[in-house]
């Protein structure tokens, strides 16, 4: 177990030290306060790794002094940035330089331990019956860093809890899983606190965290956003669109179609026609070919011009394809009255 832990911990690194490098090059603002959130990660990961591979105990006081101090910090980070987060400012919430007073005087408590043992002290522990290494007996000293560490984890508890439930529907995924994730690592540190588990895997939601957080900051694009907005923008167009699939089969049309064609012309003639031309012998369906046709409707002669585009895969794939049609009777009954 303790193998399959410092695994998880050395893949979570190499995972956010790309994030880092990544995250540096973003010219985003929210990249700034998740820069900072990702090496606090980044350093929790690492130290604990370090306190895992060598059960060395004067390595592991001073891993653990650094350890505790870190993930102050990191909370304060992830505080920060899910203010930015959810479109606010840290500054409007929380007083910083009270703050940042507060976590520095915690880490030099937290780096004294050596000499006065207020904090606490290390034992040797068998992992699982899997390998042995040097775990936390907590001191009084250590309420009082639970108590600032807990406090951060509550506001950011309130802060993404609130946007989950007041963000749109198509926007709540953006918050609601980092908002889940954050109850699994409270879940875990309470249990390492209550000392049910003498290991903190805690570390593990840390680097998990960060690495999802990153995502969901930068990267994550709600596709029913996506397919909301596309939408629209269909069914705003002046022009009748048609969406096909592989098979030819009608999927989606736009508001202008309806108005162009009647429901039950739809399939039956629009569908056929289509077909018809993308099959002709003489015409090579290719995207951005045109074609023109007329429709007899109600005892008057209709004329439209069609306009193909194929649709294809990010493997090149062909997977349908949309037509754009214009009703040009007006344009052709005018040329017929100038001839």
């Amino acid at each position: 177990m303790k193998v399959a832990l410092m695994v998880l911990l050395g893949i979570a690194a190499i995972i956010l030290l790309n994030c880092v490098y990544k995250t540096s090059k973003s010219k985003k603002r929210i990249a700034i306060p998740m820069i900072k959130l990702l090496r606090s990660s980044l350093i929790a990961v690492c130290l604990y790794f370090v306190i895992l591979a060598f059960p060395v105990q004067w390595l592991s006081n001073f891993m653990y002094s650094l350890y505790f101090g870190n993930i102050a910090w990191m909370m304060y980070f992830m505080l920060s940035f899910s203010l930015e987060y959810i479109g606010s400012r840290p500054e409007k919430h929380i007083n910083i330089k009270l703050m940042r007073l507060m976590l520095s005087l915690d880490s030099t408590s937290l780096m004294l331990n050596s000499v006065f043992g207020h904090a606490f002290t290390t034992k040797l522990y068998d992992t699982w019956g899997t390998g042995n290494c040097y775990v936390c007996v907590r001191g009084s000293y250590m309420v009082v860093h639970d108590v600032i560490v807990y406090m951060l984890m509550t506001f950011i508890f309130i802060a993404l809890g609130y946007q989950t439930i007041k963000a749109p529907k198509v926007y709540r995924r953006k918050y609601l899983y980092p908002f889940l994730l954050l109850l699994v690592v409270i879940f875990l540190s309470v249990m390492h606190l209550l000392e049910w588990n003498p290991v903190d895997i805690s570390v593990v939601g840390y680097g998990l965290g960060g690495i999802i957080l990153y995502y969901y900051a930068l990267n994550y694009q709600p596709k029913a956003l996506a397919r909301r907005s596309l939408g629209l923008v269909i069914d705003d167009m002046v022009e009748s669109v048609f969406i096909f699939d592989a098979e030819g089969t009608c999927i989606r049309v736009n508001e202008a179609a309806h108005r162009m064609f009647p429901m039950e012309d739809k399939m039956e003639v629009v569908e056929q026609k289509f077909a018809e031309w993308k099959n002709s012998a003489d015409i090579k369906a290719e995207s951005g070919k045109s074609w023109e046709w007329s429709l007899t409707r109600d005892g008057k002669e209709k004329y439209y011009m069609a306009r193909y585009h194929s649709l294809y895969d990010e493997r090149n794939q062909y997977i349908g394809s949309f037509w754009t049609v214009r009703d040009r009777t007006e344009v052709v009954e005018e040329l017929h009255r100038e001839h």
